[in-house]
């Protein structure tokens, strides 16, 4: 019997972004749990895919990204209700929770806060007529991370059809960006790989993209259990 991928990668953990890229690379988020191995199942991770590369670990404690906020049930049931429907405005949302527009608007603001909840586009890449979405991880190290930001921020904002992501952690910048040409592409991917402050360029041609929302749904309707056990 063979498996995919994802059939693997899910031993490891929780799925929660796929990316099918040109030369059958694959790109995938997961979340493992804080109380798991996690060295032992990446070492189980490459037995199983001898070409599986780490490009980077990331933990909510070193990121500083914990949220504080004391949430209540409110949260939860709006959270729940954006995943169904994440373009639904305001009084959409209030309809279908049955409360007030102001309390959606008053919730909402302090999950943004907080930074519990983000907005974001996902995209399809083959609705780019004319255009060949792509994404460069820019790899380098802690002196080096903000200047090289600001370099390409510059140097290559034209080309950008998302904000320069960065994450400190890892010291990794990640680039949104679109060209007209496979030619225009490998040139702009190698003025950033031989950029000042570059250790290292990954760079990525997506040909699907998806996300999956079954961890969270789970978690959510968990914590929803018990404060109406607890109620």
């Amino acid at each position: 019997m063979s498996y995919s991928d994802d059939d693997i990668i899910n031993l490891v953990g929780e799925i929660l972004f796929h990316a099918s890229c040109i030369g059958q690379l694959n790109v995938f988020c997961v979340l493992v749990k804080e109380d798991d191995d996690l060295e032992k199942k990446i070492h189980h991770l490459k037995s199983l895919i001898k070409s599986a590369r780490v490009l980077g670990v990331e933990s909510p404690k070193e990121t500083r990204q914990i949220s504080r906020m004391k949430m209540i049930e409110t949260d939860y049931r709006l959270i729940e209700t954006l995943i169904a429907n994440p373009r639904e405005n305001v009084e959409g949302v209030a309809s279908r929770m049955h409360v007030a527009p102001r309390t959606v608007r008053r919730r909402l603001d302090r999950l943004i806060a907080n930074r519990v909840i983000q907005f974001g586009i996902l995209y399809n890449p083959t609705r780019f007529v004319g255009y060949i979405p792509f994404h460069i991880l820019v790899h380098t190290d802690s002196n080096t991370l903000h200047k090289v930001l600001d370099y390409v921020s510059k140097e290559f904002e034209k080309y950008f059809f998302g904000y320069p992501e960065i994450n400190p952690t890892l010291n990794t910048i990640i680039l949104d960006m679109y060209g007209t040409s496979i030619y225009e592409l490998e040139e702009l991917y190698k003025k950033i790989r031989t950029s000042f402050g570059v250790k290292n360029a990954d760079l990525l041609i997506p040909t699907k993209i998806s996300i999956s929302n079954k961890w969270l749904m789970v978690e959510l309707r968990s914590q929803l259990s018990n404060i109406t056990d607890s109620s």
